[in-house]
């Protein structure tokens, strides 16, 4: 895949790039947002293909408490995806922060690491330890992964200057 094919150039002041079948548009960042954007996609490809010989692996188990919770974490993935993609639907800026918010908030609620429900799957012999260890590792990654989507997003949708008059960091997790 060439890079005219990645990044569409479709009109002068829209950049679109595909991501795991999905089309994002943005409007023009900086050259140093561009490549720290860019920088971030090639980490999230990375992080994926580390998770995915796990995914792969836990998916064909016959233990359903490890099918189901991998399924969750895959289902979490394409669920922001989904979000970052519907984000430059909003009209104005303001939408735009607002539903990166949400999406923000989604994802602490979703992070497996501050819940219990891996403790209780092992204390109740539903999963093994070593499964436990491989899923919370996983977890870990996809909530990273999530991080920097959403990171990405914010510096590719939204204006700069709306971000620094509100004082939002990009580091907000």
């Amino acid at each position: 895949m060439t890079p005219e094919m990645f990044w569409g150039i479709n009109s002068p002041d829209t950049i679109s790039f595909k991501s795991s079948g999905l089309l994002f548009w943005a409007k023009p960042a900086s050259a140093q947002r561009q490549k720290k954007s860019a920088k971030l996609i090639v980490e999230v490809l990375k992080d994926t293909r580390d998770i995915q010989k796990n995914v792969n692996f836990y998916l064909k188990s016959k233990n359903d408490y490890i099918k189901q919770e991998y399924n969750l974490l895959r289902k979490e993935l394409a669920t922001i995806l989904i979000d970052i993609n519907l984000l430059d639907s909003n009209e104005t800026q303001l939408e735009k922060l607002t539903q990166l918010e949400v999406i923000k908030s989604t994802l602490i609620s979703n992070d497996l690491s501050n819940t219990g429900k891996i403790d209780a799957l092992i204390r109740e012999d539903k999963i093994k330890a070593t499964m436990a260890t491989s899923l919370i590792n996983d977890s870990a990654t996809v909530y990273s992964i999530q991080k920097k989507l959403v990171e990405m997003a914010s510096m590719l949708f939204l204006n700069n200057n709306l971000l620094k008059e509100i004082g939002d960091t990009q580091k907000w997790i």
